[in-house]
């Protein structure tokens, strides 16, 4: 078992981090700077390998040709790679279980059954290959620059339950397993390297987390060894006020609660995979969000310290691809046995409303388009009369000075007159408030209430 009072850190790093030879070689000196604190090394597959193997296996399924081709790209890119950066490659130690480990996805690939659909299980046996790639070269290139690298398959630490490509780790078994394996080897003074994303079932079969599912890798590795601090590296500067992409003037939250981290993710900010905060937060574990192109500079820190001086939104984001359900009883029961039975449907259709606004006359749901099902839609068409919209988005604002600020949604609303609204939900949450409209008018009310509600008050609070 692992020293619980060896300082740990966990340094997770993204597909795009490691891109190329200068991003590798950029990072490697990211990790040396910090190898005293005994960093346990996580990596996502490198840019796009991941959305090449599922293309390719669906090429495979379907019989189109161009499966070998891809197949071949995502081998020759690899390769080209680990050549430009280690010497003599081929006949290294990494070079020959290189040669191993993609002789087993040709395997993979080629045994696929030729059907209409990839299913979950497939796809699962097939995408681990991207992190298990990049972990090896990973891993040679470390010890290269005299870091005493270990390479380690995860698949034998996180365990998992048999929702394939959306799987959940199983806590305790995962736990037990990580300490033995990956803090097992930080105690004998090696640097584990990782793959995030995946794991595998009690019978051995790989699974996937979710995409973008390396984040949640970290946070569960970090919590099971009971580290200092996790850090998950973007080439974004940290959490920001809002989506730069829209927002020029959006600018970097310097701290961030667990819950509002939870919030956004959960909302549509997509810097952290919406399952990442749980375990941090249950082990009170900072997590920090940094620049990996600018590593000097400090990131975003999200903990249980609360921030003061902060505004009362602390961010702003939003989520497109949402339906709207209005739905009315056919007869006339009370209310709450009708809300009972609508979330009851929801509940056995496994869908969750971003927002929902109760009404006289019955509810209004926010559900993303992707998860309207026929037995969401058998359900409910039992329940009541039911209106289907799509073409909407949620924008919600995220702050834990909204619980404590008076009328909060009012003012809101004050500042929102002449725009179109048509939802307004404040039940899901104590920290946040969320609103439902057209797509069409997402950037124009973003920018709106970016301006109001976070740069005027940081004008106020510095006159």
């Amino acid at each position: 078992m692992a020293d619980i009072d060896m300082t740990k850190i966990v340094m997770k790093f993204g597909g795009v981090s490691i891109a190329d030879e200068s991003c590798i070689r950029h990072v490697i000196r990211i990790i040396q700077q910090r190898v005293e604190n005994n960093p346990i090394l996580v990596f996502s597959a490198m840019s796009k390998t991941t959305r090449r193997l599922l293309q390719v296996a669906e090429w495979q399924t379907q019989g189109i040709g161009e499966s070998s081709e891809g197949l071949l790209e995502i081998e020759t890119f690899h390769r080209a790679l680990a050549q430009q950066l280690i010497p003599d490659w081929d006949e290294s130690e990494y070079g020959i279980r290189f040669d191993s480990i993609m002789s087993e996805l040709h395997h993979a690939i080629q045994s696929l059954p030729q059907t209409d659909r990839l299913e979950p299980k497939l796809q699962d046996r097939i995408l681990p290959f991207g992190e298990l790639l990049s972990t090896i070269i990973m891993s040679a290139v470390l010890q290269q620059a005299g870091v005493r690298a270990k390479w380690l398959d995860i698949r034998n630490a996180i365990i998992t339950n048999e929702d394939f490509t959306m799987a959940m780790p199983i806590p305790d078994i995962s736990s037990v397993k990580i300490n033995e394996q990956v803090g097992g080897a930080v105690e004998a003074g090696y640097v584990p390297v990782i793959q995030g994303f995946i794991g595998s079932t009690e019978k051995g079969d790989s699974t996937t987390l979710g995409f973008e599912g390396s984040d949640f890798t970290a946070t569960l590795v970090g919590s099971s060894l009971k580290a200092s601090e996790i850090q998950i590296w973007k080439d974004v500067p940290g959490l920001m006020t809002a989506d730069p992409r829209v927002i020029e003037e959006a600018r970097k939250v310097d701290l961030i609660s667990f819950e509002e981290a939870a919030e956004l993710s959960f909302f549509g900010a997509k810097v952290l995979h919406p399952n990442t905060i749980e375990p941090a937060r249950a082990h009170q574990i900072p997590i920090y969000i940094n620049n990996v192109r600018d590593p000097d500079k400090p990131g975003t820190k999200i903990s249980s310290d609360l921030d003061s001086a902060a505004p009362i939104v602390k961010s702003i984001t939003a989520k497109h691809g949402m339906q709207a359900i209005q739905m009315k009883p056919f007869e006339s029961p009370s209310n709450y046995v009708f809300l009972d039975k609508v979330f009851d449907a929801l509940d056995e259709a496994d869908v969750m409303p971003y927002a929902f606004q109760s009404e006289p006359s019955g509810i209004s749901l926010v559900i993303s388009a992707g998860d309207e099902n026929s037995e969401l839609n058998n359900n409910l068409d039992f329940i009541g009369e039911k209106h289907v919209s799509t073409g909407h988005s949620t924008l919600t604002l995220v702050g834990e000075k909204i619980r404590t600020f008076p009328d909060f949604k009012s003012m809101v609303l004050k500042l929102l007159k002449g725009f179109h609204i048509k939802l307004v939900s404040d039940m899901s949450s104590p920290i946040s408030l969320t609103f439902m409209i057209n797509t069409t008018d997402v950037d124009a009310i973003l920018k709106h209430l970016h301006e109001k509600l976070i740069i005027q008050q940081a004008i106020e609070e510095a006159t």
